[in-house]
């Protein structure tokens, strides 16, 4: 059965595990949804501010507390590599910026088989702190090991990013190499 959220006014956020999109939208149930994050997974940063790593750093994107972040120095083009060390596919990308140092344009971009990143969708945050969720659309989901986040630009006027949070769902995809193990 498909429930529709009310009218409600916010582009996106979280209440109660269910995620609200904006007017007339389906309501979708995002405890569902699988992190693809875990201890195998590798993250690079393009910078942190004034190189404090251990006030800004990357481990602070997935380590659930609103309490600390990944600040990065200011500029443009700000990015967050991941390595999965698996085959993947994305549904959906969670970020949880301070309000004010905000992506404004932002690209997602997947790895190919033949080692190429290529833009799989562009998203456009909002400069708010609650939590957003962009989901990629079904017709440009493909499977990788290796993704790209590109902040082109900020809402701080120095292009500096905070970032809370960051989650990345989806499922594992079995191949050759990772498939399930043979039972016969």
């Amino acid at each position: 059965m498909l429930l529709l959220a009310p009218l409600i006014e916010q582009a996106t956020f979280l209440n109660q595990g269910f995620l609200f999109r904006s007017r007339l939208s389906p309501l979708i149930d995002t405890k569902t949804m699988t992190s693809l994050l875990n201890a195998d997974c590798r993250i690079k940063v393009s910078s942190v501010l004034n190189r404090e790593t251990a006030l800004y750093g990357k481990q602070f994107l997935t380590d659930d507390s609103n309490e600390t972040c990944w600040n990065s120095e200011p500029g443009s083009s700000q990015f967050i590599v991941v390595d999965f060390g698996r085959m993947v596919e994305i549904t959906a990308l969670q970020l949880m910026f301070q309000g004010g140092f905000v992506g404004k344009t932002c690209q997602l971009f997947v790895m190919t088989d033949e080692g190429k990143m290529v833009e799989t969708m562009a998203f456009y945050p909002e400069d708010i702190n609650p939590l957003q969720t962009f989901h990629v659309p079904e017709t440009q989901r493909q499977a990788t090991s290796r993704i790209k986040i590109f902040f082109e630009s900020s809402t701080d006027f120095f292009g500096r990013i905070t970032i809370y949070k960051l989650d990345i769902l989806g499922h594992d995809v079995l191949t050759e190499n990772n498939s399930a193990p043979d039972t016969t």
